[in-house]
């Protein structure tokens, strides 16, 4: 069998095709390879959202209770049916998840969860709880290991009292932190 000696045309188009290959694997495998995103700024930053109710808002007037499992929430100029915060605290809704709102909490108020009242939708506020003595000091509420500790009163407890934390009634009412 004899070789043949390669024309430069021949040359050419091996060359090209080795250059069109490497050129096509490096522009397919340059994402892969890209490592994270230059952008200083991260992909998803939160749309803004109203500080929080301070005192109990007026209640929304909705057609009805949400259905099991769900909440009633105002996002985006809409009232739309989500699915529950995982536990009491403040959250922020970002459109598709709940997260932690990072904001501290105003001095001597208890975060109060949304929930339906007598008279409709009560939207998740602040409210001031009252100092049980002139002694007591406030502990506010705060996240631990993503739970939230409810803020209270930290002082001697009035004779066979003793703190209960704000929970929710078996009607669905929330019952803020008293000494009982």
């Amino acid at each position: 069998m004899t070789m043949r000696t390669p024309t430069p045309l021949t040359l050419l188009r091996f060359f090209g095709h080795i250059f069109l290959l490497a050129a096509l694997l490096t522009l397919f495998t340059g994402y892969v390879y890209a490592g994270p995103h230059p952008h200083p700024r991260p992909h998803f930053v939160p749309p803004p959202h109203p500080k929080p109710f301070l005192g109990p808002p007026p209640p929304w007037k909705i057609k009805g209770p949400p259905p099991p499992g769900r909440i009633w929430f105002h996002f985006g100029g809409a009232w739309i049916l989500v699915p529950p915060p995982p536990a009491v605290g403040p959250y922020i809704w970002n459109g598709s998840v709940w997260v932690i709102d990072p904001a501290p909490p105003p001095e001597e108020m208890e975060w109060v969860p949304e929930h339906w009242g007598a008279e409709g939708w009560v939207a998740g506020h602040w409210i001031e709880v009252p100092r049980p003595a002139s002694d007591h000091v406030w502990v506010p509420g705060h996240w631990k290991d993503g739970v939230w500790i409810q803020g209270h009163w930290k002082g001697t407890p009035p004779p066979g009292k003793v703190w209960s934390p704000g929970h929710r009634a078996p009607d669905g009412r929330w019952i803020p932190g008293h000494y009982r």
